[in-house]
């Protein structure tokens, strides 16, 4: 199983089973401006390894957690919170984290926070997305999409949640769906898309779907074991995942 980060933000949610499982089996988490205030209201600041963000929803994170490892960001700049938070434990070397934060208008963090060692293999797990800024996942999504599109990121490595469900980036590909028997998911090509092939759903999908294509709502995974292969670019699969287990999804 591919390690994983948490990046927490700032969103309400009810779910908390979900977000102390998250945060249980994650190594390395990663509390974005107010999601500074979740680990506190909840007691896992232990387990964060920085802040990061304007900390304009955060006013004052050093009465929270050590300055050492909060790492604040001017309120003009180049990215959201959530995608510095990203670029930030992508980055490989000093040149990348100098030109991040050069073009951020900020100095080099502490030298205690450019140790991580990260790779592609690392998932990146983002709770919650769904809050009072729909804007700010629209545009996490774009980011991703667009990273995705680059090769910069396999797909299945982007996971996002909120309290009722699970989302992903598709790429072109088979894809094994395991554990999920009677839930709802949704799939939504991005791309136009073909070669298109469901098992185990209640609904089927014609072989060729055009994109932004919006009948692929609400259909039911009918078996144990259920898969969904396509071609020809992105999609966004949707699962309906209150508990707080992750989903068995693969590509072959």
């Amino acid at each position: 199983m591919n390690k994983k980060i948490l990046y927490i933000l700032s969103n309400k949610f009810s779910n908390i089973d979900k977000l102390l499982s998250l945060v249980n089996s994650s190594y390395i988490n990663i509390a974005v401006d107010g999601g500074l205030e979740i680990a506190k209201k909840y007691r896992f600041l232990d387990k964060l390894s920085f802040a990061i963000g304007d900390f304009d929803t955060c006013k004052s994170p050093e009465k929270i957690i050590k300055i050492e490892k909060i790492i604040r960001f001017p309120s003009e700049k180049d990215d959201a919170d959530t995608i510095l938070a990203y670029k930030y434990a992508v980055s490989k070397d000093k040149d990348q984290l100098s030109d991040l934060f050069r073009k951020n208008k900020m100095n080099m963090p502490p030298e205690s926070l450019t140790n991580y060692t990260i790779d592609k293999t690392f998932e990146h797990h983002f709770f919650s997305v769904s809050g009072k800024r729909e804007d700010h996942f629209i545009s996490l999504l774009f980011f991703f999409i667009n990273e995705i599109k680059s090769k910069k990121i396999n797909a299945l490595n982007i996971i996002f949640h909120n309290d009722k469900e699970t989302i992903y980036i598709l790429d072109s590909g088979k894809y094994t769906i395991k554990g999920e028997q009677n839930r709802t998911f949704s799939f939504f090509p991005l791309d136009d898309l073909y070669d298109i092939s469901f098992t185990g759903s209640k609904y089927t999908f014609p072989d060729k779907i055009y994109k932004y294509e919006s009948s692929g709502l609400s259909n039911i995974f009918t078996k144990e074991t259920s898969s969904i292969s396509f071609k020809g670019g992105l999609a966004i699969l949707s699962i309906i995942n209150k508990s707080s287990n992750l989903i068995d999804i693969v590509k072959e």
